[in-house]
């Protein structure tokens, strides 16, 4: 308990100016979310009450753990093709420059059934069909290998 308050401290003064309470419950989610973000592929599906915490937190541990947090930037002319442009973006960070990314996709960024599908394809499987495609995949393939 005390290392959890003890980084939190520096996460407020670094990051975010937000300041939880550490009661047993989040000291369990912390642990979880610390545990599963340190293995290899591992992500997380948080699901809970809106304003419950979970970014905060999500942002948190992936800072104790040294991940770049990357989080939509929706607005009212964000549409299906601005998010396969952002999904190819994060995934060449992470598949191509080898950055540890945590990808935050929250609630508010569900804007149709087509997002959702994405999210459950990249989920399932670690790919979304159709994302590259053509030369856009052969210049991925490229990147990977050198």
């Amino acid at each position: 308990r005390q290392f959890v308050q003890s980084k939190l401290q520096i996460f407020y003064e670094e990051e975010l100016a937000v300041h939880l309470v550490i009661f047993d419950e989040v000291l369990d989610h912390i642990v979880r979310m610390d545990r599963v973000l340190r293995q290899p592929l591992g992500h997380l599906l948080l699901v809970g009450a809106s304003g419950a915490g979970k970014t905060v937190l999500s942002k948190f541990v992936s800072w104790m753990n040294g991940l770049t947090v990357y989080m939509l930037k929706v607005g009212r002319n964000y549409d299906v093709m601005a998010f396969e442009v952002d999904l190819r973006h994060v995934m060449k960070r992470s598949g191509v420059k080898k950055e540890k990314i945590t990808f935050i996709f929250d609630e508010s960024n569900a804007l149709g059934p087509a997002f959702l599908e994405r999210m459950n394809a990249l989920l399932a499987s670690g790919e979304v069909p159709g994302l590259f495609e053509g030369d856009e995949y052969t210049t991925l393939m490229n990147e990977c290998r050198a």
